[in-house]
């Protein structure tokens, strides 16, 4: 999806009531947030609800995260859970370490240790730092796998290595 920069407010809002999901989605951020707008989860939701049907992911996972909190939207964890998968199916790496939580407690899903697992290692193939530590636990104690103390050495190694590697605020 390309990123477009809108040069006002008013033409970013006409530009999302004309159906354009990156404009729907930077709308409801600043919605979300109150900047440069005054702050309105509810339309702020509904604003992410139009984006994420359009397919846009990172409205899809925004959406999911309002349902889940209850934040402008009742809360509702099986349709947070359904918004995820799409995300996730679409490759978006922090929607499969969120779905990935979903399926290893059974939060709006039924538990299931082996979706857990392949969800965690999908993200952590993306690069989330705390999906290859959640997987080298798994590993290490044989949920959703075959015990594999080789593979869980090699995603906490992976994990601190990424980690250090990242920049950190000052």
């Amino acid at each position: 999806m390309t990123k477009t920069t809108y040069e006002s407010l008013e033409q970013l809002q006409t530009a999302a009531k004309d159906g354009d999901a990156n404009a729907q989605f930077q709308l409801a951020r600043r919605l979300e947030t109150g900047d440069g707008v005054g702050q309105n989860v509810r339309l702020a939701a509904s604003t992410f609800r139009k984006a994420a049907e359009a397919g846009h992911r990172d409205a899809q996972v925004s959406f999911a995260k309002m349902l889940l909190l209850g934040k402008g939207v009742h809360t509702d964890v099986e349709e947070a859970f359904e918004w995820y998968q799409r995300a996730a199916e679409q490759g978006h790496a922090v929607a499969q370490f969120n779905l990935a939580e979903m399926f290893s407690v059974g939060r709006g899903v039924d538990q299931n240790d082996f979706q857990a697992f392949k969800w965690y290692s999908t993200a952590a193939e993306n690069g989330v730092v705390e999906a290859q530590t959640r997987l080298a636990k798994l590993y290490q104690e044989g949920r959703g796998v075959e015990v594999d103390e080789s593979k869980a050495a090699h995603w906490y190694h992976r994990a601190v290595e990424q980690a250090m590697a990242e920049p950190k605020a000052e």
